[in-house]
């Protein structure tokens, strides 16, 4: 009811003519890794539903959940050719950015990548792009707050889904009068979350998406340090198949650097002091 409602034909008040939304034609999907169904279907059924065709081109990354995604669609009987799947690397991306024959982009994934399609599609102003892209989400902790609880929800926002979240908290502005009793409430808890095969019951975290990934997150070591950050809980090595590594947790104050700028998209939370609300504030708007 409520889709149809929001697309229906509209008459023009005290005017001869009226209003009809018409489907843009062919949509491109790019799809994120870390919610490879959620994050795509949540653009593909729309575009279906206004009467569009669909191309997947989902993460290299995570293929498997696109084929899996693409056999459902093959079962509900949808007409050939409606939905598409389009396995590949970031050139596969680019030739749906380029082909002017796409009417519609609709791009999950980092800032990075998003700015490039951005440039691409400048001289395609008929085209229709839509950019989730990433952020660099905070947390503030009042100098009142229940710091266990506040750790329980920090642990949650910080370290599920490995930090692969576009929600993962990264940083945390703390009232300096409260900072080191959270860090060591934090601490305490760190080497109790059991990191492991995402299948076990018990399993808290999960692996990183892939080595490449590992790799860079284990430098965050080093980059950390080169911004005056101390490293309460450092991200280290899991041996045995697959990306695993430990969550890091550190405690600094905030400078214009890399580390603080960046979205890393690990397990890897800060936590900084700051003096009062208002400096935390500006902190996050900025």
């Amino acid at each position: 009811g409520m889709i149809s409602d929001d697309v229906a034909d509209w008459n023009l008040p005290d005017q001869r003519g009226c209003g009809r939304y018409l489907p843009l034609g062919v949509v491109a999907v790019l799809g994120p890794f870390n919610f490879p169904a959620h994050l795509a279907n949540g653009q593909i059924l729309p575009a279906l539903l206004l009467g569009n065709t669909v191309i997947l081109k989902p993460s290299e990354r995570a293929a498997g959940v696109a084929a899996l995604y693409t056999e459902a669609m093959a079962a509900a009987e949808l007409p050939k050719g409606v939905f598409n799947l389009v396995q590949g690397d970031s050139r596969s991306g680019a030739t749906l950015t380029q082909d002017e024959r796409v009417d519609g982009l609709l791009f999950t994934g980092s800032t990075r990548v998003g700015k490039m399609i951005l440039a691409a599609t400048h001289h395609q102003p008929n085209k229709l792009v839509s950019l989730e892209m990433g952020g660099k989400n905070a947390a503030l902790v009042h100098h009142d707050a229940d710091l266990v609880q506040t750790a329980k929800e920090l642990l949650n926002a910080a370290y599920i889904t490995c930090g692969q979240r576009c929600t993962a908290t990264s940083q945390v502005f703390v009232h300096e009068s409260r900072i080191e009793e959270l860090a060591s409430l934090l601490k305490n808890a760190l080497p109790k979350l059991p990191v492991g095969d995402p299948f076990a019951a018990s399993t808290f975290m999960g692996p990183i998406i892939d080595q490449a990934a590992k790799t860079r997150l284990l430098e965050l070591n080093h980059t950390a340090s080169t911004a005056g950050v101390k490293s309460l809980h450092e991200s280290q090595n899991l041996n045995g198949p697959g990306s695993y590594l430990t969550p890091a947790l550190r405690i600094g104050a905030w400078q214009d650097h890399d580390y603080f700028t960046h979205e890393h998209f690990g397990p890897d939370l800060v936590l900084i002091p700051i003096k009062d609300d208002l400096e935390g504030v500006s902190r996050i708007n900025s």
